[in-house]
């Protein structure tokens, strides 16, 4: 698994960060209408890379990340985030999978172990999650943040959605950002019947390609 993350995902992963850095603020600000970010508590992020988003909660918050490229995991200790320490049930306030879900080997095992990590009434989150009930997808089979050499699971809204039900999770909310995000463009619309009458090597943003999900303990 560290093989599949080494320095040349790394340099991948870092290579539209301004796009990223943009995208991380618009989902702080959607989180922060769920929960009361300024009072702070524990905060996890599974796959947390270098610590970016991370770094957006206030100083009231104890970062805690989890990270298997050797490049992330030294930044993340440079920034002062618990990193790759033992986890305890009850323990978390937030918890986030950032793109990661569908990277992780035993993504469901991770769901579950999350609802025992978490306090009573915390919050588990997706973000940046590709929907594979998307038209895209649907039409495509394929959509532009998958990629089989790091994929274990197609996520959909469907699937998210019973998953986390059959593990106790209750109040499931889910959000599809597109238009607000720096990844739209005026001209996808253009691209997906381009791409429909045979141009495949498009790849571009569309409406419900992403999904968010938020849900309580």
């Amino acid at each position: 698994m560290a093989n599949l993350y080494g320095a040349e995902y790394e340099k991948y992963r870092v290579s539209k960060c301004d796009s990223r850095k943009l995208m991380y603020i618009q989902e702080l600000g959607r989180i922060s209408k769920l929960r009361n970010l300024a009072r702070g508590g524990r905060i996890l992020d599974i796959g947390c890379g270098q610590g970016e988003f991370l770094e957006l909660f206030n100083s009231e918050w104890e970062k805690w990340g989890i990270e298997i490229n050797p490049i992330s995991k030294k930044v993340c200790l440079s920034k002062h985030i618990l990193i790759n320490k033992t986890l305890k049930n009850n323990f978390f306030d937030i918890i986030i999978f950032r793109g990661t879900i569908q990277h992780i080997p035993n993504p469901f095992e991770w769901i579950k172990k999350s609802y025992h990590l978490l306090k009573k009434g915390g919050m588990i989150i997706f973000l940046a999650t590709p929907n594979t009930e998307s038209v895209y997808y649907r039409l495509f089979k394929e959509l532009p943040m998958l990629d089989e050499k790091y994929n274990f699971l197609l996520p959909s809204e469907k699937i998210l959605r019973q998953t986390l039900k059959n593990f106790g999770y209750r109040d499931i909310k889910f959000y599809f950002p597109y238009r607000e995000t720096p990844y739209a463009r005026r001209d996808d619309l253009l691209k997906f019947v381009l791409k429909f009458f045979g141009f495949r090597k498009l790849n571009f943003a569309f409406p419900r390609n992403i999904l968010e999900c938020y849900a309580l303990k």
